[in-house]
This record gives C-alpha cells, structure tokens and sequence, in this order.
C-alpha cells in the first residue's frame, strides 16, 4: 500500500491511472471544459463529489442525448466499496 488516493479508467481490459480528472460518456468534451476550469488539486472528498455533480448536472442539461442513470461509487482502501449517488436526474 502506498497510502495515497488514486483515480483510475478502463476500456475494455486496459487499465489507466489518472493524475487529476477524467470525463467519459458523450459529454466527456463539454465536461472537461467545465471541470477543467473548475478543478483544483488536493480538493477533498466532499469538495471533489460537489464538483463531480455539479459538472455532470451542467454536462446533462447541456448536451444533448446525454442522460439516463449515472453513479458515484468509491473504493475505499481495504475494498469497501459503496455506491454515493444512483441518479437519472
């Protein structure tokens, strides 16, 4: 163990570490545009989930054909995992 948070994406059965960020999806443009400019380094969890919801409401109501059910979940250290928001909204 390293004892530092990570961000990780996989497509398909390649696994990446991300170093700040990531958007994926059909917004993922319009939503790293807005992430990008709202995003800071060492946020904390609170402050990194309100940004991630606030650019995805932002990235739904702004793109269309975007939507449907989205989920924040987290993996803690130890393997907890546990699912913060289920939403279609």
């Amino acid at each position: 163990m390293t004892g530092r948070t990570s961000l990780f994406t996989s497509y398909e059965d390649v696994v990446n570490e991300i170093s700040d960020y990531e958007c994926i999806g059909i917004g993922s443009s319009f939503a790293r545009t807005v992430c990008g400019n709202l995003f800071r380094y060492n946020l904390s969890f609170e402050h990194a989930l309100l940004l991630a919801t606030h650019v995805l409401r932002l990235t739904k109501k702004n793109v269309p054909n975007c939507g449907k059910e989205s989920q924040f979940v987290t993996l803690r250290v130890g393997g907890e995992f546990r699912t913060i928001m289920n939403s279609e909204n």
